[in-house]
């Protein structure tokens, strides 16, 4: 903690004072529309009134309605657009002339040249070989088909009133827009917490900014490491001061949230016992299967019928009557133990350590529905796999801090319990909540992986697939890359022209989570591979049924499952009615030689459960709707917890928690993150929240002319467009009615495939 005093002095400085100059222009440009990247490089030349007045003096992306004369494009991430020609007429490989054959198989022949499963860069998962093929950089951006001409004669793919050209814009530099407008917001008091090294370290941040625009570097490659560098490790105040979310103040002194950043529903109750209950059911992350019936009391983790009836709700209650009828559920992080403890085995090296100051500990939190209710409420919190095994142990434990440092025993703590312990066990149970969202999001990209290189490498443009699966497989292959073997300041080509693979534990997102988070970047990698391993194509490919899973008939509603069900039948629909205009009988499944192909090339590579072959149109419209599912509602993760004292994902405190011994707010502010780790890691956030704008590339959404070549297609496309924007609507008016709306399913702001 830095002098008050002293801190308050240099709020003088001129040195203080150019900054703040610096960040009001930028504030002033922003505010006026000049995009990002351009108010940062004039926020730093010093003609302040010339740079107002040039304020208009950029091309605007769209048209200026005279009805909204401050409009300004929104600030959206995501896949760039570009134009290819129309898709030929679809054929199937059977059906093919000579020269029609000839010509695929040639094609089908390069594109396996071209791409390939790289088995050796990933622990021997496959991944895709040569992300510069023709078919990875062709299916990178949003891709329009046709001229403009053809697409405005007879294009019929609806935009849901978004168009998505006119939203495209320099979307890297709004990942930062967050944390300067957080520092201008509050300059005055971030110096009262920092003092002059975070001033500089602000200052250098800004400098290191301009120097990527002047040099074309990449700000969202290059953020995280800048800010947990440049901003001091300082301790907050308060947990406001990790409240990152930025805003703008109207004339009228009415506050308006950025929608580029969406806070959770719960946000403003984050301190709330229920928003943690709330979390299991309406889970923040693809197949959350961490939540379970508790059916059988574990011996790791000894809650006893004392401990539950102290609960409100629960004081006439039984234990065991409440789990033999079905009310009790856990949690249990015991999967994660191995990697939150690797950086404590012997013969560890550095990839093994983080560099953040905290860690993690696989926690296990204990639920109940009560008596007469159907809401889910938290009954216990152990912050590690282990209960002391002897008083003895526990002793040396909490006062002198004697024993397993690397595996420490804890004691299980209750809402009953003193008000700040109470608090940093539910830290320790919801840093790993957040770190398992993390790790799920990741892990669905590498289990969807060899899918898109499978597809590239057997299924040529003229086949029917081609139209209606691309847009679905649209910039995984080349972010999965990114994610994983960009390592951030170095070459992404070699003097070839060939992509550089590199470190896989130092990509955009391997690398980044050592800085942020209690993970070291190997246990973030081996744990994103071994969760990827246990996903199954089906089983987790479509929503779980209500009215057969009735281990969960206690709990009233449970978002997770529920609001994906008509989804999952509206997209059963659409492709059934898109494969029949192709496939006249099974025996055009079964003799499409390029499909199956396909499925045995991705069964192959080893896709849990993706079928090596199918045999009639069922299996095949079944197999499809599994693969849009998953590429679309399965790969959603619409607002990660980014609230730091919540949903960080590290715990930056080693004292031992104990139900009989209370802790006070300076222990808890000890065990959230520090300004530096907070701040970079709500811009990490920025990565997982990529679709602030509803009907942009969303599921529902195909590119303009993605089906022109053949309009049979668009009766059944607007059926289908019509009835997403029906369950959108649905959602909407269904979440009116919650507490805390759960709004990760939405089709309107869920991505079509997995850009983000």
């Amino acid at each position: 903690m830095t002098n008050k005093n002293d801190n308050q002095a240099f709020l003088d400085s001129p040195e203080y004072l150019k900054l703040q100059e610096q960040l009001a222009l930028y504030e002033d440009l922003r505010k006026n529309g000049v995009p990002e990247n351009t108010a940062f490089q004039r926020s730093a030349q010093s003609n302040r009134s010339a740079q107002r007045a040039a304020a208009s003096d950029y091309e605007r992306l769209c048209a200026i309605g005279s009805d909204d004369p401050d409009f300004r494009p929104g600030a959206v991430t995501g896949a760039g657009m570009h134009e290819l020609p129309e898709f030929p007429f679809p054929v199937l490989p059977q059906n093919s002339d000579t020269t029609t054959e000839i010509l695929r198989k040639r094609l089908v022949q390069l594109a396996s040249e071209n791409n390939w499963h790289d088995f050796d860069r990933l622990n021997g998962t496959p991944v895709h070989g040569n992300v510069n093929s023709d078919e990875v950089e062709n299916n990178t951006p949003w891709t329009i088909r046709g001229t403009a001409a053809s697409r405005a004669d007879r294009a019929q793919e609806g935009d849901f009133g978004v168009d998505d050209a006119c939203l495209q814009r320099e979307d890297d530099w709004q990942l930062f827009d967050a944390s300067i407008r957080y520092v201008s917001a509050n300059l005055g008091r971030l110096v009262l917490i920092g003092g002059p090294a975070l001033v500089s370290g602000l200052i250098f941040l800004l400098t290191k900014l301009i120097e990527l625009i002047l040099t074309g570097g990449d700000a969202k490659f290059e953020i995280i490491e800048p800010i947990t560098a440049a901003v001091p490790p300082v301790r907050v105040h308060d947990a406001s001061d990790l409240l990152f979310y930025p805003y703008d103040v109207d004339s009228n002194g009415q506050r308006h949230d950025d929608p580029q950043y969406p806070r959770p529903s719960w946000h403003e109750d984050w301190e709330n016992d229920d928003v943690i209950a709330d979390l299991q059911t309406s889970a923040q992350t693809p197949v959350f299967d961490y939540f379970k019936p508790y059916t059988q009391h574990q011996d790791n983790f000894p809650i006893t019928n004392t401990m539950f009836r102290r609960i409100a709700g629960f004081e006439n209650d039984n234990l065991d009557s409440a789990m033999n009828e079905g009310r009790l559920f856990i949690t249990d992080f015991h999967e994660f133990n191995d990697e939150v403890l690797a950086q404590f085995q012997h013969g560890r090296d550095q990839s093994d350590v983080p560099n953040s100051g905290g860690r993690l500990y696989a926690s296990i939190a204990l639920f109940a529905v009560a008596k007469n209710s159907d809401k889910l409420k938290i009954i216990a919190i152990q912050p590690t796999q282990r209960p002391p095994a002897s008083d003895f142990e526990w002793f040396w434990w909490y006062n002198l801090g004697w024993g397993n440092k690397a595996n420490p025993p804890s004691k299980i703590i209750t809402p009953a319990d003193s008000e700040w312990t109470w608090k940093m066990a539910k830290n320790t149970f919801t840093t790993m909540y957040s770190m398992s969202n993390v790790v799920d999001h990741l892990s669905t990209h590498v289990f969807l992986y060899p899918i898109a290189t499978g597809f590239y490498r057997n299924i040529p443009e003229m086949h029917p697939l081609s139209a209606l699966l691309l847009p679905h497989l649209t910039s995984l292959a080349f972010n999965n890359f990114t994610g994983i073997f960009f390592e951030v300041g170095t070459k992404l080509e070699d003097e070839n022209g060939d992509v550089i693979y590199g470190d896989p534990h130092n990509g955009l997102l391997t690398g980044a989570v050592r800085l942020i988070s209690g993970y070291s970047s190997k246990s973030f990698l081996d744990g994103t591979v071994r969760r990827s391993k246990h996903y199954h194509f089906v089983e987790h490919g479509q929503p779980v049924n209500r009215a057969e899973a009735t281990e969960f008939n206690a709990i009233g509603d449970f978002p997770h499952h529920d609001d994906n069900t008509e989804t999952w039948g509206a997209i059963r629909q659409w492709v059934k009615g898109y494969i029949r205009l192709y496939y006249k009988d099974n025996a055009d499944v079964r003799d499409d030689y390029e499909l199956q192909a396909f499925l045995t090339d991705v069964a192959g590579a080893g896709v849990n459960g993706f079928p090596d072959s199918v045999s009639n149109r069922r299996e095949l419209i079944n197999t499809l709707t599994h693969l849009i599912y998953w590429m679309s509602v399965n790969h959603a993760l619409g607002n990660f917890s980014a609230f730091q004292p919540l949903g960080a994902l590290g715990y930056y405190s080693s004292l031992p928690l104990d139900p009989n011994h209370g802790r006070s707010k300076h222990d808890w502010l000890g065990a959230i993150p520090r300004l530096n780790v907070g701040m970079a890691l709500f811009e990490f956030t920025r990565l997982f929240v990529d679709l602030p704008t509803p009907w942009h590339r969303s599921l529902g959404k195909y590119p303009q002319g993605n089906f022109m070549h053949d309009p049979r297609v668009y009766a059944h496309l607007h059926r289908f467009q019509n009835r997403i924007q029906e369950i959108d609507d649905g959602l909407r008016e269904k979440n009116d009615n919650r507490r805390w709306a759960y709004d990760l399913r939405y089709p309107s702001t869920m991505t079509v495939s997995p850009w983000n």
